[in-house]
């Protein structure tokens, strides 16, 4: 199965690696208020803009599109293994390690980390299954992307997926210090050539805060 895994995904051999570029955008943007979050966007021109219930697209004149997901209704990876290892009577550090299931944040940095050539035939049966599921997981993350990194801004960690100089969709994945998820896309548009920078990135993430106390 990992071998099948690693025919139809050659990027699973990708380990996060450092930002290069951890440079903010400046100059007049966008204000963006969504799913009770703000951040700014270095663009200026907001065409267009497509709401629904578990993400928002915002498409610019100029080329770029960014999706931002509710980070209230993404899916909560540590919630649902515990709760199937609950039903299972299995203990999930046991299987998975305690590190690796600390918090979500820890879990898809595990997942990441995760190489095909780490296996082998001396693995026990535990660790081929643990890690062959995460490895699964993984496939799921990066999808077709040439890069993944890590990195800090202010208070969020995050890992990116992809890298817009040579990938035409990029995905961020952050978290905060209290581990919720904030997941964003950035991607180009068809026909249009204008660019999107990491320091266009990295303004979203400098600047994204909540617009109400947490729960209210």
């Amino acid at each position: 199965m990992v071998a099948k895994m690693q025919r139809e995904h050659a990027n699973l051999t990708l380990v996060p690696q450092p930002l290069p570029n951890l440079d903010v955008s400046g100059g007049t943007g966008t204000a963006i208020s969504c799913f009770h979050y703000y951040f700014e966007v270095p663009w200026q021109d907001l065409e267009k803009t497509d709401l629904h219930k578990a993400l928002a697209t915002f498409f610019f004149g100029s080329g770029q599109t960014l999706v931002f997901f509710d980070p209230t209704l993404l899916i909560n990876p540590l919630k649902v293994m515990n709760l199937d290892a609950a039903k299972k009577g299995t203990n999930l550090p046991e299987v998975f390690g305690p590190d690796a299931v600390r918090s979500n944040y820890s879990l898809l940095k595990t997942e990441l980390v995760l190489t095909p050539n780490q296996f082998s035939l001396f693995m026990s049966q535990r660790e081929a299954v643990a890690d062959t599921i995460l490895l699964t997981f993984k496939s799921m993350e990066i999808l077709h992307q040439h890069a993944v990194y890590s990195f800090s801004l202010g208070s969020l960690r995050c890992f990116q997926m992809g890298d817009l100089s040579s990938d035409t969709m990029v995905g961020l994945d952050c978290f905060d210090a209290s581990d919720r998820r904030f997941e964003f896309w950035f991607a180009r548009q068809h026909g249009k050539s204008a660019p999107i920078l990491q320091s266009d990135i990295n303004r979203v993430v400098k600047t994204l805060r909540p617009t109400v106390a947490p729960g209210k």
